[in-house]
């Protein structure tokens, strides 16, 4: 029996598309599995020499090693984290391009009005890399000596005394809100968008005359630094061991107040087994003896937590913060 030549086109045709499918199923695993085959893109969310980029490079060459691929660093500022935010967020779901930001992060959705993005959902974390802890400073020619007689005399003084915060819309501002809404207080905040740098330079000259935006990398716990200003509480949850006489709010009844952190994200959409590729290689790195002692020397706590712990973690914040500034009377710009 002959068959048209038609038919017989059709079935090498079919043959060959079969033979393609059956080829291909294999090596979808085996693509993931493969994970990297090009050097990863870590986007910074602020300035290159900012505390932020400082610690993204203190991780990514062990990082690196651990991946088998090299890890670049590229700085995005702008917008208080947001320009870099939205653009990691747009990029594929395939684990080549993370974002390393901070916990400004999950204050977008308080500060910003019709925000593009929801941090949860669409920048999951890989991990919460560090804890940066932020001090409650004033100059030394504040007219008080510890935490409690400057809320007092805040409390007495409305109006008159002012507050260097790094932005208007980060982790400075809220906690100045916190402490605002909950002791009462009416202060001026004047941002600095120099960060910490121009903080200390305010309080030193007492041209403000406090601030939650200091951090230890800054000299703050330097001998010598009390000719110029005072340190009068750690942002955390227990006292720092390089500060040992310095009380946490948290004990002095202000566990409200924002620690910061920093954290590296995806885009959503990558798959779990790259996550986990991607998380094995961070904590790798973290466990490098001159990545801890990096850290320890920038006074960067190592966290290390695993996605699931971050994302609960994010997702808590956010609508917490988003709680307190509700209260607190803060509305999205």
């Amino acid at each position: 029996m002959k068959f048209p030549q038609a038919t017989f086109a059709w079935h090498r045709a079919f043959g060959t598309i079969a033979t393609m499918l059956a080829l291909s199923l294999p090596c979808a695993p085996a693509m993931a599995q493969n994970f990297p085959n090009k050097p990863v893109r870590l986007v910074v969310a602020n300035g290159a020499g900012s505390i932020t980029d400082i610690a993204a490079r203190l991780m990514s060459p062990a990082m690196g090693r651990a991946l088998g691929q090299a890890v670049v660093v590229e700085a995005m500022p702008g917008a208080s984290g947001l320009i870099a935010s939205e653009y990691v967020a747009k990029q594929p779901g395939d684990g080549y391009t993370l974002l390393y930001g901070s916990n400004n992060l999950v204050l977008l959705p308080v500060f910003v009005k019709d925000l593009k993005l929801d941090p949860v959902r669409d920048l999951p974390p890989v991990t919460i890399v560090t804890e940066l802890i932020s001090l409650i400073s004033s100059s030394a020619q504040a007219p008080w000596k510890d935490f409690n007689e400057m809320i007092a005399y805040l409390k007495a003084n409305p109006g008159k005394v002012n507050y260097a915060s790094t932005g208007l819309n980060g982790a400075t501002t809220m906690n100045l809100e916190v402490l605002k809404s909950k002791a009462g207080l009416s202060v001026v905040n004047i941002p600095y968008k120099g960060g910490s740098p121009d903080v200390l330079r305010a309080l030193s000259t007492n041209e403000a005359q406090f601030s939650t935006g200091l951090v230890e990398s800054h000299g703050v716990a330097e001998k010598g630094a009390t000719n110029r200003f005072r340190v009068l509480a750690a942002v955390s949850s227990k006292r720092l061991p390089s500060l040992p006489d310095v009380p946490s709010t948290s004990e002095l009844g202000y566990p409200e107040l924002v620690i910061n952190y920093f954290s590296i994200h995806s885009p959503a959409g990558v798959p779990k087994t790259t996550i986990d590729s991607l998380y094995a290689a961070i904590a790798n790195a973290l466990q490098q003896q001159e990545v801890k002692d990096g850290h320890s020397k920038a006074f960067l706590h190592i966290v290390g937590s695993n996605p699931e712990v971050s994302g609960k973690r994010m997702a808590d914040e956010v609508a917490y913060y988003a709680a307190v500034a509700k209260k607190a009377g803060i509305k999205p710009e």
